[in-house]
């Protein structure tokens, strides 16, 4: 039975490293690296003594199989120890689990929230200004075919009258029931510093958390 102690950055690392070489294990194994044939009046295999063939199979079968244990071992420590370690943020508390899942896809939610009230506050304010614009046009083509030229003195308060009157009752405005600006302030500023608050907690963490395997 080996034991080991590492830090959450260490064991990590080490995965990457023990996935590499354990696929590499696996491929060469496809290539007949466990088992093969020779004839029966022939003591070699490969060009080597069958003993030393055999010994040599041993060996790349027992470091595969200490590889995947160990791989097994650290991947079952850190399930466990990012499910119990727990760090907090503002008032609210983590598990390491649970700001992996925000760092990686957990704020995704509110991204997307984000980007379609920014979209739609532009949206919505580039509607209504081309609009209004247009009501502004339709009066003053309303006025001066009631009136004649804008430029006449004559009924000029009663012209312009008639154009506000206009305008007021086929303007649009903007309704904004949530104050769509705010939530988006709120918004960015959340993920903003969750974002910065949870990546430091997690190189904290992985720097100075440990866990001990058996395998």
């Amino acid at each position: 039975m080996i034991k080991e102690t590492l830090t959450l950055h260490a064991a990590l690392a080490t995965l990457k490293t023990l996935e590499g070489r354990i696929e590499k294990a696996i491929k060469d194994a496809r290539e007949n690296a466990f088992i093969n044939a020779k004839k029966t009046n022939c003591d070699t295999v490969t060009n080597i003594t069958v003993k030393d063939w055999a010994g040599s199979v041993e060996a790349k079968w027992q470091s595969l199989t200490d590889m995947m244990k160990r791989q097994a071992a650290i991947k079952k420590a850190l399930l466990h120890k990012n499910a119990t370690t727990t760090y907090t943020i503002g008032n609210e508390t983590f598990s390491i689990s649970d700001m992996l899942y925000f760092k990686q896809g957990g704020l995704l939610a509110k991204e997307s929230l984000l980007l379609n009230l920014k979209n739609q506050l532009v949206y919505v304010n580039n509607y209504v200004e081309t609009e209004n614009n247009r009501v502004e046009t339709q009066a003053d083509q309303q006025m001066i075919a009631v009136y004649g030229s804008k430029e006449k003195a004559v009924a000029a308060n009663e012209a312009l009258g008639f154009r506000k009157a206009y305008i007021d009752a086929n303007k649009m405005e903007v309704v904004n029931p949530i104050k769509i600006e705010t939530k988006i302030e709120e918004l960015e500023k959340e993920i903003f510093d969750f974002r910065t608050n949870v990546e430091g907690a997690i190189a904290y963490l992985n720097a100075t958390t440990q866990i001990e395997i058996e395998y």
